[in-house]
């Protein structure tokens, strides 16, 4: 997912788009660089937008498969998009799962997400790349990022850490976690020391190890994978 041609593409738009990027920052209190890491992973900053019919693709959820629910959902939310005007049937495309636009948000995330960064009245995911950032920016805000702290590290366990204390049942500040040993791999310091965090060790305890805050949840909340909220960090 993190290839080097689109850690390249993700530098060149952080500087061609700075002002705005710094503009939405300032808004909504959300690192750009976790929104440029979503608009990378879910369009290849906007290469990859999704061709298929939204209506054909939460039909065929709907009516088939573990997806029923989900399918009959983003369909009531899809017809309240469609309603608004902001794009007519024929045009109105996303991904094999109805994701849509630039940040891949699922009909019911722009019901409730979306907005009109450039106030021209319409919140365009599709052909807006500022409405689009800027709505990623209001969803990330509301799922609880705070910007006093970082998603998280990578992190070295001492050699008596006890295992019986990884995974999310069990938060503790920072500092906390320093005091049992916890130390960053890249041997800088942690700062946030009142940021609640977990361990996780994604790959088992002999793969990498990460001391993970709040903000990796509200990227998880965007999407409910620890790979994908890894690759946007």
């Amino acid at each position: 997912a993190i290839s080097a041609s689109r850690l390249e593409r993700g530098r060149a738009a952080a500087r061609q788009y700075a002002s705005e990027l710094a503009a939405i920052e300032q808004k909504y209190g959300v690192d750009r660089r976790a929104v440029l890491g979503i608009w990378g992973m879910e369009s290849n900053f906007g290469k990859m937008k999704g061709s298929m019919s939204v209506f054909c693709s939460l039909a065929t959820l709907a009516y088939s498969g573990s997806r029923k629910a989900y399918g009959y959902e983003q369909m009531i939310a899809a017809f309240k998009i469609l309603k608004t005007g902001i794009v007519k049937p024929d045009s109105f495309t996303g991904s094999w799962a109805a994701a849509l636009g630039h940040t891949q948000f699922i009909p019911s995330s722009y019901v409730s997400y979306a907005v009109d960064w450039n106030a021209d009245g319409k919140k365009d995911i599709w052909n807006s790349r500022q409405d689009a950032l800027s709505s990623t920016a209001n969803y990330l805000a509301k799922a609880g990022w705070k910007n006093d702290r970082p998603w998280g590290w990578e992190v070295i366990l001492p050699k008596d850490f006890n295992i019986a204390l990884i995974g999310r049942g069990h938060w503790k500040t920072v500092a906390e976690w320093q005091k049992l040993g916890v130390k960053r791999a890249d041997g800088q310091k942690f700062g946030s020391p009142t940021a609640d965090a977990f361990v996780m060790v994604p790959q088992g305890v002999n793969g990498p190890r990460f001391l993970v805050t709040k903000n990796f949840m509200a990227i998880m909340d965007y999407n409910l994978s620890h790979s994908y909220a890894l690759a946007v960090g």
